[in-house]
């Protein structure tokens, strides 16, 4: 197994906050460090994320300090969405997050996780949460079981307090996918708007230096085995695998009005001095 992606939250990423037909007056998602709430002696809202430190920040429901009643979902449902991510060029994945659910005083709500292959236009059950933990909890999916892998997967999380009103907190973080193939591959993740933030990973053999070009010509019609512009939004994108096989890079989706609904294409090129270079799959990003 090589990890293929990781979001930790630490970044904003561009993830939706809320859609429309959510109903919650309160405890709508937000990104930041939670605040600890409890309820007799129950923690409701978590104290910290699920990250090890330097990691501070988690998707929550609410954040507003004070009794655990004050900013938990009350009054309906809100949503959490992903970003797309592209699984077309890997064999079967393993997709993992890490949850928080609590449920408090009348425990007969759920939390909901579904998965997309297209975008959001339709989902899948993935998991539905009844257990009242109130702690963070580590699960994971081979994600074939669910669905077919495609170039538009996401993940939408439902937290929904919609019985008898109760003490109610949700929270995700530590988004990763890992995949079973050898050769080096690559991924583009994050805010695909102008202005949004975006992260390359690439897999590899560790130690291994990688570079990632664009170009707004699709790979199809460039001659020969790799894209060549060095740079995207300004910024050189190079890097070294990790020890355990990926290497991530930050960028940034240039913020010009003009690339709103431009393609850029990506490849990669991963190799050391002395054993030659191997090129990526190619990656599309649409700018929105």
């Amino acid at each position: 197994p090589v990890p293929f992606l990781r979001d930790d939250a630490e970044l904003d990423l561009g993830w939706t906050l809320g859609v429309p037909g959510d109903t919650a007056t309160t405890g709508l998602w937000v990104r930041a460090a939670p605040l600890g709430t409890s309820l007799s002696g129950q923690p409701s809202n978590p104290s910290a994320d699920a990250t090890p430190a330097p990691g501070t920040d988690c998707y929550v429901t609410g954040n507003g300090r004070g009794a655990a009643g004050d900013d938990d979902v009350a009054g309906g449902a809100t949503t959490l969405v992903s970003p797309a991510f592209d699984l077309s060029a890997v064999g079967p994945a393993r997709l993992a997050y890490t949850r928080w659910f609590a449920n408090l005083s009348n425990a007969d709500d759920d939390f909901r996780a579904f998965l997309s292959n297209d975008d959001g236009q339709s989902w899948s059950p993935l998991e539905t949460v009844t257990a009242n933990a109130n702690q963070w909890n580590r699960v994971e999916f081979l994600v074939t079981d669910v669905l077919p892998q495609t170039a538009r997967m996401r993940l939408r999380f439902v937290a929904a307090d919609l019985g008898v009103g109760s003490i109610y907190e949700a929270g995700v973080d530590d988004l990763e996918v890992v995949v079973f193939d050898a050769a080096p591959r690559l991924n583009v993740y994050g805010d695909e708007r102008a202005g949004g933030t975006v992260v390359f990973h690439v897999t590899g053999t560790p130690g291994d230096t990688f570079h990632v070009a664009t170009s707004t010509v699709d790979p199809a019609a460039v001659t020969g085995p790799y894209l060549q512009a060095p740079v995207f939004g300004g910024s050189a994108l190079t890097g070294t695998i990790g020890p355990d096989g990926l290497g991530t890079v930050v960028g940034s989706v240039p913020s010009s009005p003009w690339v709103v609904g431009t393609t850029f294409h990506f490849q990669a090129v991963v190799g050391s001095g002395g054993g030659g270079w191997v090129a990526t799959n190619a990656v599309a990003l649409v700018v929105k």
